[in-house]
């Protein structure tokens, strides 16, 4: 299991030095992400599997970002 500070630090790897409002939108591009893919999942159930793969990922962004926003901004 990744730790609190290596997830911080792969974040701030693969993003650099981006400010906080850019964070914060790429939580809100991702957010959408797993809201369309979950309705997606309702809407063809017969390829549920390939959406719900995919709002594993792009939820997996949203917590990664969250956890990188919290770090830049000092919040625990």
């Amino acid at each position: 299991m990744i730790i609190k500070e290596e997830l911080v630090i792969l974040s701030q790897k693969a993003y650099g030095n981006e400010t906080p409002q850019k964070i914060a939108s790429v939580i809100c591009y991702e957010g959408g992400d797993v809201l369309r893919d979950i309705i997606r999942i309702e809407d063809y159930p017969h390829i549920a599997n390939l959406y719900l793969k995919q709002a594993k990922v792009s939820l997996g962004d949203v917590l990664a970002m969250s956890q990188l926003l919290c770090s830049m901004l000092g919040f625990d």
